[in-house]
């Protein structure tokens, strides 16, 4: 059914070596990777929709900044199943917004181009949102809980947790494309 929590890496300032489930990172951060759905010796297990693990893993690691990209994804999953879309996408967000909070440390949330109708683009971080479906409500509801502090940052994405061979993400586009040889047609400002 495609139903995953998905991950959330938070950065702490330090010195250890800084690989997380493959990648390397230079030493100026502490990274440490978390997943619900990912079995992985470098990452740890998180459902963030459990208040007593998020406040375990937090006081822990004591995060300078938590990148919050873990959210039910799928769209046509989040209509079957809105109960869980919204526990996971917005009861779950507010949990790391709490903790958060608590230890004042920033907050970056990935959310979604679902939270606009598609109609006019594209789209400024001032324009209005107007969600179609389950997923786009929940990514709106969780950006209005996200705007209640100061040191946050937002980003809508598109397809970037999409990593099938049959994706439709931009990056693994780019990706697939360029190991092919092929041209592409991008955007530019």
């Amino acid at each position: 059914h495609g139903a995953e929590v998905g991950d959330f890496v938070q950065f702490d300032n330090g010195s250890a070596t800084n690989t997380v489930d493959g990648l390397e990172f230079n030493n100026e951060f502490e990274i440490f990777g978390t997943s619900n759905s990912s079995k992985s010796d470098k990452l740890l297990s998180l459902d963030i929709t459990n208040e007593k693990d998020l406040q375990d893993i937090f006081e822990d690691i004591k995060p300078n900044i938590v990148i919050l990209s873990a959210a039910l994804t799928y769209a046509e999953y989040c209509e079957e199943q809105p109960e869980l879309a919204k526990k996971i996408n917005v009861d779950g967000t507010k949990n790391i917004l709490d903790l958060c909070k608590n230890i004042k440390c920033k907050l970056i949330f990935l959310s979604s181009d679902y939270v606009f109708d598609g109609k006019v683009g594209p789209y400024s971080e001032s324009s209005p949102t107007n969600p179609l479906n389950v997923l786009g409500k929940t990514k709106v509801e969780a950006e209005k809980i996200i705007q209640e502090v100061n040191d946050h940052l937002i980003i809508r994405t598109a397809w970037v947790n999409d990593i099938s061979k049959d994706s439709k993400s931009y990056a693994l586009h780019v990706i697939n494309s360029l190991t092919k040889n092929e041209k592409i047609m991008a955007p530019i400002d």
